[in-house]
Formats: C-alpha cells, structure tokens, sequence
C-alpha cells in the first residue's frame, strides 16, 4: 500500500528519521529532505510528527508539492 493517508505516511517517514537521525555519525551536522509532489507533504506531516527531540536540524524542502490541502500557504 504504498499511499495511504498522508497522516499515516508522515508518521511513518516520522519514524524512519528519527531513527535515520540517531544512526548517523557525530560529524553529520543536519539532515535535508527533498521530497517532490505528494512525498513534500508527507514528509512536511512527518517535520510536524517527530516525537522526540532530533539530534541535529532537519529541513525539508518540498518541491512541487499540494500544501494548501494541508493548510500550508
């Protein structure tokens, strides 16, 4: 199932960061997502999903992606 709900799929992208940010090694200083269409909204829901405090600053660059649906402007 690979779209379903953005809300779900953020958490889960939500997830995989977290534990992305965890494994990787002191010298990595921040971590970029670039995600285009409707991955830049889930992995804009997955920023906002995150539960505990992250290592080092994550940026998300959503290209292309539909964020008025997610009341993005």
């Amino acid at each position: 199932e690979p779209w379903r709900s953005v809300a779900r799929s953020g958490n889960a992208l939500a997830q995989v960061l977290s534990e992305v940010d965890r494994s990787l090694p002191p010298g990595i200083r921040d971590v970029t997502v670039i995600a285009h269409s409707a991955a830049g909204m889930i992995a804009v829901e997955a920023a906002g999903s995150i539960r505990t405090p992250l290592q080092r600053p994550l940026r998300i660059v959503a290209v292309g992606a539909p964020l008025a649906g997610l009341g993005f402007y």
